[in-house]
């Protein structure tokens, strides 16, 4: 870590006229008092809740006006569905058939029962008046179509037979009302924050005969807006029957959040740190061992990894996409290379993006704010036919928070970047395009690039570095039922170096790279049913190539390194009653690694021990593999000594005058988890977790030999010594737990909290244990979320760490390795948001998000319908 003692970036002046906007804004407000503009699921999930229990009670009035309330908070189809139900209920035929064809027209896949009922209500609904002088009855149809007295006395008796029928119906005693489970292929559908495959436009509802009569008159479906997640075990499941700690994110609390980057989203998950060395480039860890470069997490984009090959952690660069383009977020915590593979080591973060849908829609977002913040982005998506796409394009750009100060050509220093105010800037752009065909297959295609510049700070001595370049993906999938095939191409290539270096440098640390990466893989979900117990079974097998190209690598930038790699794994999941229990087995080919140490096993247990309430317990373990640097590093770096410089090779270079074996073996993870989550009421959400987390053979620099060489002409030097990366002796044992509560009290108002308590221990074999401080002890999360009933949205989040004391590896003066104590003291991190909107157009927002170091003005404009601008 490199101590900056440098200017604060000036904040503009105009930021004071934002807060007087904002008092404009909020006045403005006051007077339009329109029904707010807030979709959130939680609060249509109460009011559908709360509907069901009328309806148990037989108070149909009351279960209608929950219902209705709950739909014009978001629609859902077994809303839709309830809404009918209980004008049947209460004798109004009219709207329930008015209710059940919306519900038939814009869900047909999922529309149930809903074409039987209207085959038994047609008759009851009153015909529509009919204008004098045109054609009102049979005889006058007929008649004007010149029809036959013989077709005109069996349309009659047709007549005849239909009027028998419904005063057949109408006398007929209605059964008692009950209430249902909704049938499996509605359950399976209930809404899954933006998992649910869209219904094909082109297949109409089936009208072809009248059905036979409807089941029990006073059946409701009881499933809807329930919360479904994917990232702990590549399937779908209810956050209940997770094996595992998982945090769900959804577009709504993005949007709401005021949040501006994923970190900043990222803030209030439990046992979360997100330390922010760089404005544009924040490091995320997940329960401990966060430092520079983290690589800790895997972070994954609809399941393709974006970390950066040569260091396995990820840059801003890696993301083509906005949080505007964002479903939802999920945030597993604790180790996931059973399903994963390598760098899963304390969690993954999978960020799902929005879907095509029927809805042609666009958006734009702009914000602008201080220090030099500038975010302009849009999106658009749709269907047309079996056609889906999707497209998005931005820009960004960050103000550094320090500045070195102001240079001229005759100071002796090369800054990377002539303009030193900004620490990062890109432009993005993705594309998806995707076809459905036959009744089960899903083909898509998908590209993306990001190109621009970042400040980050590197390991060790290197300190703080710049990165300019380009990272580009190409992406497949073909789906056939539980089938599916995936494969993708990343690329990241540019140049990086110090962000500032001395001119008279006799070694050049700046460097060009280039990485390509193409991933192939097979993936099958095979449900079995055994007598009682239903099985899940997930199969997976695939093939990875790796090809590096770094002027830091032995041989340089013209001498390729190429890795062959290939992964299976295997997992089960057995539901009975109220247990669920999950076995995962992953096994990696790594060209570095003994397959043994690649072996990733994990199982679970999980209990529903009420309807809503679930215990877990899990354990696993997971790896971390070497990544390209700390494989194949060979550079020079200079001494306090002039013309003297440390040799530091990677795990796998031979080292000059040392014949000791250098090989690096992977960092591993044994971890032990039990846990509970409740969500026994509309109004509330609860999750509990203890661990014990266990981590050995981290790789780190180890001191250097000094081993004086000859002159060596090329880096025009005396080799001092030697270094590189090592397997460390040290043992770490986490113990931590945490809580996590969303309450839901009125609507419109959404409450968290969680804490995190976590203390690691090291100890080296044979010695005693240290506290390691480099983690918070305690982490706090606090939020409140107020969507108002004049058209406005407020927020306030706060993020309080205790102390921490890092314990920084770096070269001494002799080039041993010295461990320095840097003091990190207790901060607390607050953001606030408010957002408008003062026109009659819903889909217009302006807003205000306020943080540390940061003020920002937004303009949204969402929800256009693409049609209207053609």
């Amino acid at each position: 870590m490199v101590s900056q003692t440098t200017s604060r970036a000036p904040r503009p002046g105009w930021t004071h006229a934002l807060v007087g906007g904002l008092a404009w804004l909020l006045g403005a407000q006051l007077l339009c008092m329109q029904p707010a503009w807030a979709d959130p699921r939680d609060d249509a999930r109460r009011n559908f809740l709360q509907g069901l229990r009328h309806a148990e009670s037989g108070d149909y009035e009351s279960a209608l006006s929950s219902f209705l309330a709950a739909e014009g908070q978001y629609s859902h189809p077994a809303t839709m569905y309830n809404i009918a139900r209980a004008y049947e209920d209460l004798g109004q035929p009219d709207e329930a058939v008015a209710w059940y064809d919306r519900l038939i027209a814009e869900h047909p896949d999922r529309a149930g029962d809903a074409q039987q009922r209207v085959a038994a209500l047609r008759p009851q609904v009153a015909p529509a008046p009919v204008a004098q002088g045109q054609p009102g009855t049979v005889g006058t149809v007929v008649s004007s179509t010149g029809a036959t007295p013989e077709e005109l006395e069996r349309l009659q008796a047709l007549a005849r037979q239909l009027d028998a029928l419904t005063t057949e119906l109408l006398e007929r005693p209605p059964p008692a009302p009950v209430v249902v489970a909704a049938p499996a292929e509605e359950a399976s559908d209930t809404d899954t924050e933006g998992a649910d495959v869209p219904a094909d436009p082109n297949t109409p509802p089936t009208v072809d005969a009248p059905p036979p009569a409807p089941p029990d008159a006073g059946t409701f479906l009881t499933d809807a807006y329930e919360r479904t997640i994917t990232s702990a075990t590549r399937s779908g499941q209810d956050p209940l029957d997770a094996p595992m700690s998982v945090t769900v994110i959804t577009a709504d609390e993005i949007r709401l959040s005021g949040a501006t980057t994923f970190a900043d989203v990222l803030r209030r998950v439990p046992g979360m740190e997100v330390m922010s060395m760089a404005s544009p480039t924040p490091y995320v860890g997940i329960r401990g061992f966060n430092s520079e470069l983290t690589n800790k997490v895997l972070w994954l984009v609809d399941g393709r990894p974006v970390y950066f090959e040569m260091l396995a952690a990820p840059l801003p660069l890696g993301f083509p996409i906005g949080l505007e383009d964002v479903e939802r977020i999920e945030v597993v915590r604790g180790p996931g290379s059973a399903l994963y593979g390598a760098n899963a080591v304390t969690g993954v973060i999978n960020i799902l993006t929005r879907q095509p849908d029927d809805t042609h829609r666009a958006m734009a977002v702009f914000r602008a704010g201080s220090p030099d913040f500038l975010y302009a982005a849009g999106n658009a998506s749709g269907t047309e036919g079996i056609l889906g796409y999707r497209f998005s394009a931005g820009y960004e750009q960050e103000g550094r928070w320090t500045r070195e100060g102001e240079f001229t050509e005759d100071d002796p220093v090369e800054p990377f970047f002539d303009e030193q105010s900004l620490a990062g800037r890109k432009f993005r752009g993705s594309g998806l395009l995707q076809m459905r065909f036959l009744d089960q297959g899903l083909a898509s295609v998908e590209g993306g690039f990001s190109r621009g510049r970042t400040e980050l700070y590197n390991i060790g001595a290197l300190g703080n570095y710049a990165l300019e370049g380009t990272t580009s993906y190409l992406r497949g999938d073909l789906t056939y039922g539980p089938v599916h095939l995936r494969t993708f191409w990343n690329r990241e290539a540019g140049d990086l170096g110090p962000w500032i270096s001395d001119a008279g440098r006799s070694r050049d640390l700046n460097a060009s790279v280039i990485n390509d990466g193409v991933d192939l893989e097979v993936e099958a979900n095979i449900p079995v049913k055994s007598g009682p117990v239903d099985h899940l079974i997930n199969l997976g097998a695939g093939y990875k190539y790796k090809n590096f190209q770094f002027d830091y690598l032995s041989g340089g930038k013209d001498t390729p390194w190429v890795e062959h790699h290939a992964r299976a794994f295997i997992q089960e999941q057995l539901s009975w009653r109220w247990l669920t229990v999950v076995a995962s087995f992953r096994v990696d080919r790594h060209p570095l690694v003994d397959v043994s140490k690649t072996l990733s096993p994990r199982g679970a247990l999980v209990f529903r021990v009420a309807p809503r309430t679930s215990l877990r317990i899990n354990g696993g373990t997971a790896f971390r593999a070497m990544n390209s640097v700390e494989s194949y590093m060979d550079i020079a770096i200079d001494t306090t000594a002039d013309g003297y410089f440390v040799r530091d090779f990677g795990g796998e270079i031979e080292r000059p005058n040392d014949t000791a074996d250098h090989r690096l073996e992977p960092e591993r993870i044994v971890s032990v988890e039990i846990g509970a989550h409740d969500e026994s009421s509309p109004f509330h959400r609860v999750d509990v977790a203890l661990y014990w987390n266990r981590v050995s053979k981290l790789i780190g620099l180890e001191p250097v030999s000094q081993v004086l060489l000859p002159y060596d002409p090329d880096r025009g030097g005396i080799p001092f010594g030697v270094s590189g990366w090592a397997n460390l002796d040290e043992i770490y044992d986490a113990f931590g737990g945490e809580a996590d509560v969303t309450v839901f009290p009125v609507d419109g108002l959404d409450v968290f909290a969680n804490v995190a308590l976590q203390r690691i221990l090291e100890r080296v074999p044979g010695e005693s244990s240290v506290t390691d401080g480099a983690t918070s002890f305690a982490k706090v999360n606090v939020g409140v979320t107020y969507r108002a009933p004049f058209r406005m949205d407020f927020s306030v989040r706060g993020h309080w760490y205790s102390q921490q004391t890092w314990r920084l590896r770096e070269f001494g003066p002799t080039g041993d390795i010295v461990l320095n104590e840097r003091d990190v003291p207790s901060r607390f991190v607050m953001s606030a948001r408010i957002a408008g909107r003062p026109l009659p157009d819903r889909d217009l927002e302006f807003g205000l998000e306020l943080g540390v170091d940061f003020v920002a003005l937004s303009f949204v404009r969402s929800g256009l319908d693409i049609h209207q601008l053609r």
